[in-house]
């Protein structure tokens, strides 16, 4: 009977310099690291990203996602620039 051997079809390249730049570039930019940084990200009472003020009014709810935790809010009046 002829062995058999475990090894992998394909070998795995070391990382290089510019691909450990490039990871770094991309971490920076994940939603957990913005978050980090003091950023929030804003969702409506339907749950959705509110990306422009115009679309709510005073009263309207959001949840504010932080690094650590959320907020629970309620609008009191928007400025639309």
């Amino acid at each position: 009977m002829p062995s058999q051997t475990n090894s992998a079809p394909w070998q795995v390249a070391p990382v290089s310099a510019t691909d450990r730049v490039a990871a770094a570039a991309l971490d920076a930019m994940s939603p957990l690291k913005v978050l980090e940084r003091g950023y929030a990200i804003a969702h409506n009472a339907q749950g959705q990203v509110v990306r422009d003020a115009s679309t709510m009014t005073a009263g309207d709810e959001l949840r504010l996602r932080l690094w650590k935790g959320s907020l629970d809010c309620r609008v009191e009046g928007t400025n639309v620039e």
